[in-house]
């Protein structure tokens, strides 16, 4: 009984009100709130899992969805490896993360490009009724596939690259590019 009434005076485990005023609670045994504790504790930490699973395969999914393409250093040759994060240009514009590493010198680069859509077009049309005579007029819009972008790459050793880009877009979007880094080196990029 002495058991029962120090579990009074505290507060409901179960709804956290004051075990007086926990209308739900206030009969059960301590084993019992003990219970749906554990009960409540088990969902919360099976949630939490659930959410750092679902974390986990949207980041897997949206790095395989990256673009693979090449980065090619003119002063040597070396063929450095570039992912670049596929990216839709909203309003015209977008912006995507970027890395490459360099086979020789071991230097990890990250950065990020930022794309402007160009071209594209609009017109006014007529539309017509089943009989040929003219109903009304429609206005018919073009998206841009081209983009015009600029790549900052920054290395681990302190080399920086920049880059100029012509981008095509699409279900794969390609493109070629070329720039250099600040020491003089040329670079051309296909992707």
């Amino acid at each position: 009984m002495a058991q029962m009434n120090a579990l009074k005076l505290m507060s409901c485990l179960v709804c956290m009100l004051p075990i007086i005023g926990c209308q739900t609670h206030g009969d059960m045994s301590p084993e019992e709130v003990e219970m749906r504790t554990n009960r409540r504790a088990f969902a919360a930490e099976q949630k939490a899992r659930e959410q750092a699973e679902r974390a986990e395969r949207e980041e897997k999914r949206r790095i395989e969805s990256w673009l693979h393409g090449t980065l090619t250093c003119l002063a040597d040759g070396s063929r450095l490896p570039v992912r670049m994060e596929k990216v839709w240009a909203f309003r015209g514009s977008g912006k995507g993360g970027m890395t490459a590493s360099h086979p020789k010198t071991g230097e990890v680069f990250k950065g990020q490009y930022t794309a402007i859509t160009q071209g594209g077009g609009s017109g006014m049309g007529t539309v017509t009724g089943m009989a040929g005579q003219p109903i009304g007029t429609m206005r018919v819009q073009s998206p841009s596939r081209n983009a015009a972008a600029v790549v900052t790459l920054s290395g681990d050793k302190g080399t920086f690259i920049q880059l100029q880009m012509q981008i095509v877009a699409g279900a794969t979007p390609h493109g070629i590019g070329n720039g250099s880094d600040n020491f003089g080196n040329q670079y051309t990029l296909e992707f």
